[in-house]
Formats: C-alpha cells, sequence, structure tokens
C-alpha cells in the first residue's frame, strides 16, 4: 500500500536548500514582477508601487530583468545539480524512465543515414538486349535515341528508347567521306553531334536525317590532322559548346602518352581541329592512365582510379568534394559518370559505385549527397549511364550492363538541386 501523504525525503531537501538561498536574496526581490508594466496594474492583489534600492526601480525593465535574472540563475544553481541527480537515480531505476529519458536522434542525421544504408531500389527493366555481347559505351543522341558501342561485334548501334528498336548505323550510311571506321570505342556527343572515336584513332560524327523517324543520317570523318600523335589506350573524349547558334564545340581527348588532357579548339567554320590549336589542359602533366570517365560541364570531372575530382582551370578543386555525406558500409569505387543538366553549377552528377554496385547522386555546384539507388543483379557491371529529363522535371536513368541497356524511373525529390 502507497501512503500518498508522505513527503518524499529527497524533496524535503531541496526545498530546504531553495529555501535558505532565497533568505539570503530578499532584499535583492522585487516587490512584483510584473508582465504588464507597461500599464501599472497590479498582480495577484499586490501593491503596485515600484520598490526602491539604491535610486533604481525596479518597475523599469532593465533592472526588474536583473532582478528576474538573478532568482532564475539561483533556481539553476541549486536545482540543476540536485534534479540532475534525481533524474539519474530514478533513469537508473526505472526502465520506463530510462526510456523516456533517450535522447532524438537529428531528424538531418536520420535521412542521412536512411539514404546512404539503405539506397533507394530501382525499378528496372531492360529497353534492348544483345543477347552475350558486350555494351561497354553509351551516350544519348540529340534527337533522344540512345547509342551504343557492341564490342563483340565491333558495331556502333542506334536504339529507341521507346520501342527498343535496334539501327545499325555503319550499314546505313547516306553519305560521308574518308574510309570506313575501325572498331568504336568511345562515344561523346556534342552540338547536334554524335562522336565516335575508333582504334585508330580516326574521329566520326553522326548526324540523324532531320526529321527522319527511322534513325537515318549521316557519318562524317572529323579532320584531326595530329589524332596519329595520341597514341594507344586513350582513356576518353569529350566536348564543350562554343558555339551554340553553329553547333561548334571545343574537343577533350585523355591522353596517356602525353600525359595530358588535350584541349583543341575548332577552326572557325568548324571544318577542322588543326594542331596549332591544341594546348594541354591540364596545368600540371600528371598520369591519366586511370581515368574511367569525364564530363565537362564549364568545369571538367574525371573519375580516376575509383575517385571523382573536379577540375577548376586545370587543377583539381580543393573546395568541391565528391559525394559529400555519403557513407556506405564499402569505401566508394567510382568508374562512370553523367548529368542531368549540360549547364555549369545546375543539376546534379550521377555516378556509379562499383564497390556498392550503387548509383550514386550528388549536386553540381557543391558535391553534396543527394541519393543512392540500388537494382539487385542488374547493376553488378555497369559499363556506361545517362540520364533523360522530361519536361515536367521526372528523370529516368538507362545504363548499360553486359549485353543489355536498361531503364528505371527515378523517385521524385531526386533530381533536386540549385
Amino acid at each position: 500500500m502507497t501512503n500518498t501523504d508522505s513527503r518524499d525525503p529527497f524533496e524535503t531537501e531541496v526545498r530546504d536548500a531553495f529555501r535558505r538561498k532565497l533568505d539570503t536574496l530578499d532584499s535583492l526581490i522585487p516587490a512584483q514582477l510584473d508582465p504588464n508594466h507597461e500599464t501599472g496594474r497590479a498582480v495577484g492583489g499586490l501593491d503596485s508601487a515600484p520598490r526602491v534600492r539604491s535610486g533604481l526601480a525596479f518597475g523599469s525593465g532593465a533592472v526588474r530583468f536583473a532582478a528576474v535574472a538573478a532568482v532564475l540563475g539561483l533556481v539553476a544553481a541549486v536545482l540543476g545539480p540536485t534534479l540532475l541527480l534525481r533524474g539519474n537515480v530514478a533513469a537508473t531505476g526505472s526502465p520506463a524512465a530510462s526510456h523516456s529519458q533517450a535522447p532524438a536522434l537529428s531528424p538531418l542525421a536520420s535521412t542521412s543515414a536512411a539514404s546512404t544504408t539503405h539506397p533507394t531500389t530501382l525499378d528496372a527493366r531492360v529497353v534492348a538486349s544483345f543477347g552475350s555481347d558486350e555494351l561497354t559505351a553509351a551516350v544519348l543522341g540529340p534527337e533522344g535515341a540512345a547509342y551504343v558501342i557492341d564490342s563483340t561485334t565491333r558495331s556502333f548501334y542506334r536504339v529507341d528508347l521507346e520501342t527498343g528498336a535496334r539501327l545499325p548505323i555503319i550499314s546505313i550510311i547516306v553519305s560521308g567521306g574518308g574510309s570506313r571506321p575501325g572498331k568504336p570505342v568511345l562515344l561523346a556527343t556534342g552540338g547536334g553531334d554524335v562522336l565516335i572515336l575508333d582504334d585508330e584513332n580516326n574521329l566520326w560524327t553522326w548526324q540523324e536525317a532531320q526529321g527522319d523517324k527511322t534513325g537515318r543520317g549521316v557519318l562524317k570523318k572529323v579532320c584531326v590532322p595530329d589524332s596519329a600523335t595520341w597514341g594507344l589506350g586513350l582513356r576518353g573524349i569529350g566536348t564543350y559548346v562554343v558555339n551554340d547558334q553553329l553547333g561548334q564545340y571545343n574537343l577533350y581527348v585523355i591522353v596517356p602518352a602525353a600525359r595530358q588532357i588535350i584541349r583543341y579548339q575548332p577552326e572557325a567554320d568548324g571544318a577542322c581541329y588543326p594542331a596549332e590549336a591544341r594546348t594541354g589542359y591540364l596545368r600540371v602533366a600528371r598520369d591519366v592512365s586511370t581515368v574511367d570517365d569525364m564530363y565537362v560541364d564549364g568545369w571538367i570531372y574525371l573519375v580516376d582510379g575509383g575517385r571523382l575530382v573536379r577540375y577548376d582551370g586545370g587543377q583539381a578543386s580543393s573546395v568541391w568534394t565528391a559525394a559529400a555525406g555519403y557513407a556506405p558500409a564499402i569505401a566508394p569505387y567510382f568508374t562512370h559518370l553523367t548529368a542531368d543538366e549540360p549547364t555549369q553549377d545546375r543539376g546534379n552528377l550521377y555516378a556509379y559505385d562499383r564497390a556498392n554496385h550503387q548509383v550514386v547522386v550528388m549536386r553540381k555546384i557543391d558535391g553534396a549527397f543527394v541519393a543512392a539507388y540500388r537494382a539487385p543483379a542488374a547493376l553488378d557491371s555497369v559499363t556506361a549511364l545517362f540520364v533523360v529529363k522530361a519536361s515536367d522535371g521526372s528523370e529516368t536513368l538507362y545504363w548499360t550492363s553486359g549485353g543489355n541497356l536498361m531503364t528505371a524511373p527515378l523517385s521524385a525529390g531526386s533530381a533536386a538541386a540549385p
């Protein structure tokens, strides 16, 4: 049976200690603490005349605030440690109390942990299958179709993203110049062109016939007179549009033999990339043989040896960190890269993390982590990826894995970026 009239000795001790301290401050406490002091009304029937000491009226806001602060400070000083001790005693003696004292998790920390530890699972499907062949590159063409390299058959295909229909480009050339291309090895886009680099360092452009829905077009050899000096094992090609009306762009080639990213500017008529217009983009020549992918939007993003680095003016940025806040169980190893906006500092980057079989989304402007996506088996071996952004802002991810061109819609909000 519980005696409801008994007084907790711990409470008695606290009350007595507090009373002794208040007695020492009696002369400092104002006769009233009037929350309506602007009207001068009495509170609780107390005399409304202010108590004056040392020539200062406690009716003034500043002095009254000081007195209240002193009292509240005293309460904290006397009761704080005591109640803290009391709280600890109750917590250790009562499971219910212990549960109520558990600290709340930060919403930001909780969201971040959930995003990195539990990535969103994609609803993946096959757009087009090339059977046991190996697809090694893919880009989104200017007219909205995909272009892929089938390294098994040494072929370059156009793939309709809606129907999955495949069209081998080489066999339907309408016109063009130069010899037949060698084995296609690298792809890029620029202006209205799809660029194909073959294994003999010849660069070609494919332009779809305007208004032709069958996928037919023109394949032309690009004039780059010194391409024979590039050597073997080129690691990537990219472009940056310098004249949108004429569809002209600078050309970037990752050349291990030169320890450089070589940049070419087009002639005025855009017909050639002469050697005189060739410069080294990197301020200091370095080993680029471990670069797996490149994205250019004014900055240059390199996926190099598993790391994603942004280059500003030819040197690695010291103020940009890839996927800041992304903390998977295994240290990430990035291999492929794309973006949903071509404009510098706008939109998001999408990088494939091979170590965790995930696609990681990060903001272009600062590298901050946005989201992570997984798809059991379908993301085990990615060789290229790109994103299609619809007019309503929704986004769809496409990637190549083995002999398949895959796709999956991305969840709402993954594209949130300045």
